[in-house]
């Protein structure tokens, strides 16, 4: 199961990121992130696979890089090195050194 929680600019994920969870987020208004989100808290996500990181992508380029992630896992920061996606990691993402 898959809940969410606003605070000011910052959307807490709680439970389960997988395939069939991100499909029941689908059907919300949290799918579709405001402008004013610039957060997502994963401190209380249990369990995320490839649909999840999918999207956790998806909404970092739809607030166009300006999304922060707090509380990743060392599953996902796994996930993360596997598909070569640096925007989970504890460092800033720089666009430029990407390309390198």
């Amino acid at each position: 199961m898959i809940s969410t929680e606003r605070h000011d600019t910052c959307l807490r994920i709680m439970g389960e990121l997988n395939q069939s969870q991100v499909a029941k987020l689908a059907q919300t208004d949290d799918y579709r992130l405001d402008n004013a989100v610039d957060c997502i808290d994963l401190s209380q996500v249990s369990f995320i696979d490839s649909a999840g990181v999918a999207l956790l992508v998806h909404w970092y380029g739809q607030q166009g890089g300006a999304l922060t992630f707090t509380g990743v896992s060392s599953q996902l920061i796994d996930l993360a090195n596997l598909y070569d996606l640096p925007i989970f990691s504890a460092e800033p993402f720089n666009p430029a050194s990407a390309d390198q």
